[in-house]
């Protein structure tokens, strides 16, 4: 890929995270909870019939671990709306909320949508709440990791409870009983993947303090001043450092990374920001193209506005566009509006940018700058092509 005024390999750059093959009891032990338990479960719920099956022994044993899987959607949807619920309460916005079909988006101005969940990748359930001030982030994050485990605990006491009181229903409380127990196991083991820490593991990790800890606080402090619209070239250079400290070719670092990014951006230093962005993407490239879109989208405007590079531009634009999670269509016209621009195709861009501009919210004065600049530079940017 060509990416004019980066250069040859940076002293700064990073290998992407290499996949080691090795033994983890946790997350083994959290696969078979996760996948096999409800099987087995289900199947022994058929076999026997259940206190109130005992009426309908017609039906069979298949329909009945197939019945398995809403029950976990229900149970993952309590799971993830005690992060909801603690978001709420700690002071965070609500961002977003996902499991399984159902996705609840709220925007700038904090009005909700019901949308279908077409991606599959986050049917096990998502929810996303984000700081709008830096007092006490750490404290009040890990209210809102524990809230999704505490609200399974509880769920589950709640339906053991009703299961003994209600004895013609004990069989569907106890089975809710115990796959809401299951996910509370499942979501404090200490696991990781590529892209996510399980609960308890982030929740260790804040625990134990160190390199890490400090990344997590970074992050949501940076976070938080993103999100206030606070100009980067103010953000404190020691939150900046501390989120990229930590090299270990995680999301985390890649978070990090942009918001270096982001400040160099503003500060005029478009050297120093390309090679932060290439960071990005390098450690973005083995993660799941959904967690890739929002890095490939504004790597599409920069290389087009930035570098010239039409050909980088574009393809960063198309492999952004299959998975747009986290994404605004007015970012999208944006990026495409850079590209006319640089193709020196003026009226393609004033109308996207103007479409952009509609289609904004009040309080996102960063876009909205950009937006304005770019149709400012219209007839220079095409009067020097």
């Amino acid at each position: 890929m060509k990416q004019p005024l980066l250069g040859e390999e940076s002293e700064l750059s990073v290998k992407p995270a290499k996949k080691s093959i090795k033994f983890n009891f946790f997350k083994v032990l959290q696969v078979v909870l996760g996948f096999f338990a409800p099987l087995v479960l289900g199947y022994l719920l058929g076999k026997s019939g259940g206190d109130t099956l005992h009426h309908s022994r017609s039906i069979p044993i298949w329909a009945v671990i197939l019945g398995v899987f809403p029950v976990c959607f229900l149970t993952l949807a309590i799971h993830e709306l005690g992060h909801l619920i603690a978001g709420i309460y700690v002071n965070f916005r609500p961002y977003l909320y996902i499991v399984g079909p159902l996705r609840i988006d709220w925007n700038d101005e904090a009005k909700w949508h019901i949308r279908l969940n077409r991606n599959l990748t986050f049917y096990g359930g998502l929810c996303v709440t984000i700081p709008t001030d830096t007092d006490e982030l750490l404290p009040r994050f890990a209210q809102v990791l524990l809230g999704g485990p505490f609200l399974s605990l509880l769920f589950a006491a709640i339906s053991f409870l009703a299961a003994g009181i209600f004895p013609g229903l004990r069989t569907p409380f106890a089975f809710l009983g115990i796959m809401s127990f299951g996910i509370f196991v499942i979501t404090m083991l200490p696991t990781r993947n590529d892209a996510f820490l399980s609960d308890g593991a982030r929740w260790l990790q804040l625990r134990r303090g160190g390199p890490l800890a400090d990344r997590d606080a970074a992050l949501f402090h940076l976070l938080a001043l993103y999100m206030a619209e606070r100009p980067s070239a103010e953000w404190p250079e020691k939150a900046l450092q501390a989120a990229i400290a930590v090299e270990d070719g995680t999301i985390f670092e890649a978070g990090g990374r942009y918001f270096k990014y982001l400040q160099c951006l503003q500060k005029k230093d478009i050297k120093e920001a390309g090679i932060q962005l290439n960071h990005v993407l390098k450690i973005a490239s083995p993660l799941n193209p959904t967690l890739q879109a929002e890095y490939k989208l504004e790597a599409a405007w920069f290389y087009a506005w930035h570098l010239g590079d039409i050909k980088a531009a574009s393809d960063q634009l198309q492999h952004s566009m299959s998975r747009k999670i986290g994404v605004s269509s007015a970012e999208i016209s944006c990026a495409k509006a850079a590209i006319a621009l640089r193709s020196n195709n003026s009226d393609e861009a004033r109308t996207l940018l103007t479409a952009a501009l509609s289609e904004l919210s009040a309080n996102r004065l960063t876009l909205r700058n950009r937006i304005e600049e770019m149709i400012e530079s219209i007839p220079k940017v095409t009067s020097d092509g």
